[in-house]
């Protein structure tokens, strides 16, 4: 009795991060409301595990199953998007942003993130030494506006200084640094995964602000522009990751099959 009271007590960061989901969403802030409902999700699925459990090596099955539910809620919750964005009830200026984004060949997330049609182009011409710091090229400014209307999205204006799309960490540094740039996004990326793969962090006082700041990195290393206040936040968030990771001995045959 007293653990399944412990348990039910440990689904309260999940609330609290679903009602921060809700109010971003309403105030459309769609990639914080979606990344707080994913956290809170993690968090409602280790719940119920005790502390002893929470420290045991993953399985592969474990990794498939939080990568099938993980998808499961992305794909609810933009379901949930979309229609409440048509309805009208997030207000006209979500939905004039939706209707930019979302009426294209490839849907909401590309139509969002249009940019990479673009530095993927521009990786291929240089994948290894890159086309150098802060890399301007006119010609994929304005292909970005001609494969947006050629896609039936909202082509919007063409970037006047003609600075390479990319609205990616990762992305951003291959095209200008080349592989060397890719390598360190790539060890980055790899230590939010590691954490939420290699440890259940139910055990931790801090798992909300951990599992919320490792979910920011992941999305952030992949879709979002390394600019204004990532600068110190990304650390912030990489040394958050380094001080949770679990003890090499902890880690060593993770990935044993049950």
């Amino acid at each position: 009795m007293l653990s399944n009271f412990r348990s039910f007590g440990r689904l309260l960061p999940a609330g609290v991060l679903l009602l921060a989901a809700a109010l971003n969403v309403y105030m459309d802030f769609r990639s914080l409301g979606g990344l707080a409902f994913l956290a809170a999700c993690y968090l409602a699925l280790q719940a119920f595990r005790s502390p002893q459990r929470a420290l045991n090596r993953i399985t592969i099955r474990q990794v498939v199953t939080l990568a099938a539910l993980g998808l499961g809620a992305s794909l609810i919750l933009v379901q949930v998007y979309e229609y409440s964005v048509q309805k009208g009830w997030l207000g006209e200026t979500a939905l004039m942003r939706y209707d930019m984004q979302a009426d294209g060949e490839f849907g909401l997330l590309l139509g969002g993130r249009s940019e990479l049609m673009v530095s993927s182009r521009a990786v291929l011409e240089s994948p290894w030494l890159g086309h150098g710091s802060w890399a301007k090229d006119c010609e994929y400014a304005a292909l970005l506006l001609e494969l947006k209307e050629r896609a039936g999205y909202y082509p919007g204006t063409m970037n006047q200084e003609c600075l390479i799309p990319s609205h990616s960490y990762l992305m951003g540094a291959w095209v200008e640094a080349g592989v060397m740039g890719l390598i360190f996004w790539l060890w980055v990326l790899s230590l939010p995964v590691r954490l939420l793969l290699y440890r259940h962090l139910v055990a931790q006082r801090m798992a909300p602000l951990v599992v919320f700041a490792a979910l920011v990195l992941i999305w952030d290393v992949l879709f979002s522009p390394y600019a204004a206040w990532a600068r110190f936040m990304v650390p912030f968030f990489v040394i958050v990751m380094m001080s949770y990771m679990p003890p090499r001995p902890e880690r060593a045959g993770c990935c044993d099959v049950r």
